[in-house]
């Protein structure tokens, strides 16, 4: 059975299975699923189940959607091992200024949520931080 596995930044999951036959997600009331991050649109995906079949649908949202790591543009079918990632923003190689605008938050909170994802990563791939100095 294809379920989606929705992780907040705050490593809160959440698991839905998906019985309906059409999922909508985004911010806006009236989606099946309601995210309310404001880099989530408010029409931002639909997942469609047909015939045993499942697609993932880009609602022309602004900030897109990932399967296994590749945006997309429009429709796309699925498997349930694949990985359907919301785009929230691309950050990557951006300073800790300029996060503070993406995201409209000071740079304490950044690095809080920095440091809070960074502790998520670890505990994930069974690792602790190595302390400077050591080993």
């Amino acid at each position: 059975m294809f379920k989606l596995i929705i992780q907040d930044d705050e490593g809160k999951t959440t698991v839905v299975p998906l019985i309906r036959d059409e999922i909508t997600i985004g911010r806006k009331e009236g989606n099946t699923i309601r995210l309310t991050e404001r880099n989530v649109s408010r029409k931002h995906a639909r997942i469609v189940k047909s015939n045993g079949a499942v697609v993932v649908e880009d609602l022309d949202s602004y900030n897109g959607v990932k399967v296994n790591g590749t945006r997309i543009q429009g429709r796309v079918a699925v498997s349930e091992a694949d990985r359907i990632l919301l785009m929230l923003k691309e950050v990557e190689g951006l300073s800790l200024k300029e996060l503070e605008k993406v995201y409209n938050v000071n740079e304490n909170a950044l690095k809080v949520r920095l440091f809070r994802a960074r502790q998520r990563v670890l505990k994930a791939f069974g690792a602790s931080e190595k302390k400077e100095g050591t080993g």
